[in-house]
């Protein structure tokens, strides 16, 4: 990751979408986790601490890279470590709750299993999501199926639970790929009583899934791949269509 990607503009490009979300999905996770404690991974300027922190958690702590300005922070810069994600982070400390969002995307396959250790390192609870394919978005290098991450977190001793997507999925207030992208992960063994609620809630909420719109992978990508195309052929066409309309009522011909 390298900071000419994130610029002032960057970030003030999303801090509002994100805080939005957060207000409105925040609530629902803490409602039913309820941490004293949390760290976000990857959290530019920090919209989602700082919505944690206006809910009440009395501890938080948020990471990421040294492009991020204290000036920039919407949140006191003695709760935020400048930290390459793409480096180990081990702060001989648990949270109750991490969650990374929107990040891992951003950083190199080489550097998966990096974020993902960082995050069970540091809690037995995680909130994580990330693009997925054909989503788009600045320096996204890493885009992938959720299926893909959700095994990095098994195989690290994690269950998942598809929480979010199952509570928030008509909510107008939350970005769609907040939504759509974003998993809550328990160690196995750990919180017993919180792991037999979510299964419960997302058992309950499924067994209406007729009430909530899908989309096959393959139609997705059908249909994302078409205006891919259709995107290029624009910009490339686009200037020789253009001339030729303008020379053409001119009365030039070409």
């Amino acid at each position: 990751m390298k900071s000419l990607f994130y610029s002032a503009g960057y970030y003030d490009g999303i801090s509002n979408v994100s805080k939005r979300s957060a207000e409105a999905m925040l609530p629902r996770i803490f409602e039913a986790v309820q941490p004293k404690s949390w760290i976000e991974i990857g959290s530019g300027t920090g919209s989602w601490t700082k919505t944690a922190i206006e809910l009440g958690i009395p501890e938080c702590r948020a990471v990421d890279g040294p492009w991020v300005k204290n000036s920039e922070l919407l949140i006191p810069p003695d709760k935020f470590l400048k930290h390459d994600l793409t480096q180990p982070l081990n702060l001989n400390r648990t949270f109750d709750l991490a969650l990374s969002l929107e990040v891992a995307e951003h950083l190199d396959q080489r550097f998966a299993d990096t974020i993902v250790q960082t995050l069970v390192s540091h809690a037995d609870v995680v909130v994580f999501g990330a693009a997925i394919p054909m989503q788009g978005g600045t320096h996204h290098v890493n885009e992938q199926w959720p299926s893909y991450w959700i095994s990095k977190f098994v195989g690290q001793g994690y269950e998942c639970f598809d929480f979010v997507r199952a509570t928030c999925w008509n909510d107008d207030k939350i970005a769609p790929f907040y939504i759509q992208n974003t998993f809550l992960f328990i160690k196995s063994g750990r919180h017993p009583a919180l792991a037999s609620k979510l299964r419960s809630t997302i058992a309950d909420i499924y067994s209406r899934s007729h009430n909530l719109a899908f989309v096959h992978p393959r139609q997705y990508l059908g249909i994302a791949t078409m205006e891919a195309i259709s995107a290029r052929l624009m910009l490339k066409q686009g200037p020789k269509v253009l001339a030729t309309r303008v020379l053409g009522r001119l009365g030039v011909r070409i």
